[in-house]
């Protein structure tokens, strides 16, 4: 018999079926291990977690979404950033989503929180001087200029993760 790999989160059983730093499921970190699982075949049980739920009776995530302070960006997302979720923004060539990013990143900075900018595309003083022009410069917000993704990955699994990760852009990883 076949067998494929998930990963389950030690602290509350969530599954994953790629590794992440952080469980899905209860937002723990360095919690989830792998384990083999029988594929079955046709007309094999289902994986409980594959059936249909009850959305109603599902547990709520964690935390309510945090308003980033920028009115439009807050109502497209729904209220604000999800705790541990993840956004794709897209779009044209030289309409504005470094710019909105980083802008989003030094609004959240001067709140108190804390972002960190990675860069593929920028030099950290190309950053710092859109950052003056937008007027959205701040002792908090960090930045990275690197194309390595593995070094984004060590910021995320590190001991003092940052608050958000904002990547500019993915394809440069």
């Amino acid at each position: 018999m076949k067998t494929r790999q998930r990963y389950v989160c030690s602290e509350c059983g969530g599954v994953s079926l790629s590794w992440r730093g952080q469980c899905p499921r209860c937002g723990k970190w360095n919690t989830l291990s792998l384990q083999a699982v029988p594929s079955g075949g046709k007309g094999a049980p289902a994986d409980p977690d594959q059936r249909p739920a009850s959305l109603a009776a599902h547990p709520d995530a964690d935390g309510a979404a945090a308003p980033t302070g920028l009115a439009d960006l807050d109502r497209v997302l729904g209220g604000g950033l999800a705790p541990g979720g993840a956004i794709l923004l897209g779009g044209e060539p030289g309409i504005g989503k470094s710019t909105l990013l980083l802008q989003l990143a030094g609004r959240l900075a001067a709140s108190g929180r804390t972002p960190v900018y990675f860069s593929g595309e920028e030099s950290l003083s190309q950053l710092k001087s859109r950052a003056e022009r937008l007027h959205c410069l701040h002792d908090g917000l960090l930045a990275v200029s690197s194309t390595d993704a593995s070094a984004a990955v060590a910021l995320l699994s590190g001991p003092n993760p940052p608050g958000l990760l904002i990547v500019d852009s993915v394809q440069t990883m």
